[in-house]
């Protein structure tokens, strides 16, 4: 009967454990998204984008989100380059999205932007 006990003291630890392992994860995803937020906002003012151009870049990067997943899944030993591939060409899109004083302005004053990872990341 106390092993009995001891198990269910056990299982209630684990649970309480996951719980508690859930719920940090969801804080640091919630936080992760309301910074995002900031810099999309920022970078959105910065570069003075338009409407159709946020448009246009949201579309660029759930398009190239979707196509990165389905080259995850296939889990092939080129993974990596697929998606160094599929990066290339959101980055490219996503210039073609930008006229050229917002072109300027990036390559000017957004050194860690150069391969427009975190430029096209803001807009999810």
């Amino acid at each position: 009967m106390k092993s009995l006990t001891n198990l269910r003291e056990a299982f209630l630890v684990f649970l309480s454990l996951t719980v508690i392992a859930i719920f940090n994860a969801g804080l640091l995803w919630e936080e992760q998204r309301i910074s995002q937020q900031y810099m999309n906002f920022e970078l959105t003012q910065m570069l003075e984008l338009n409407q159709n151009q946020v448009k246009k870049i949201r579309s660029i990067q759930a398009g190239y989100e979707i196509e990165v997943s389905k080259v995850i899944r296939e889990g092939t030993s080129s993974t990596s380059e697929k998606i160094n591939l599929l990066t290339l060409q959101r980055n490219k899109q996503v210039m073609d999205a930008l006229n050229e004083e917002q072109i300027k302005f990036l390559r000017t004053y957004c050194a860690c932007c150069t391969d427009l990872v975190s430029f096209a990341k803001m807009f999810e």
